[in-house]
């Protein structure tokens, strides 16, 4: 299932990149923490191994990295599932976080 990532993510976010990128290239905790603690960022945490960090700004948003675990890659699902969040919705939920912090 793919849910928001927050700041309390970071760790898991970090294991998930350590295996998707080699060691020099992977982000740390606290470079992900970070990235996830600005204004507009956001993330996404699948359980089954894949990560999506990205930010919003105006009407446009990037992503800034993704990793699947190699144990799934290949599969589509992880994938699939990110192309079928709607834009609208990452927005919405990255403005409630703000709202609420």
């Amino acid at each position: 299932m793919i849910v928001l990532a927050t700041v309390a993510h970071a760790t898991a976010l970090a294991a998930i990149h350590a295996v998707g990128f080699p060691p020099r290239e992977a982000w740390g905790e606290d470079a992900i923490g970070l990235q996830l603690a600005l204004p507009g960022a956001f993330g996404l945490i699948d359980d089954r191994g894949g990560m999506l960090l990205g930010r919003v700004a105006a009407d446009e948003a990037e992503v800034l990295t993704l990793a699947v675990a190699p144990a799934v890659r290949r599969n589509g699902g992880i994938v699939v599932d990110y192309q079928r969040i709607p834009a609208e919705d990452v927005v919405a939920a990255i403005d409630a976080i703000e709202t609420t912090a």
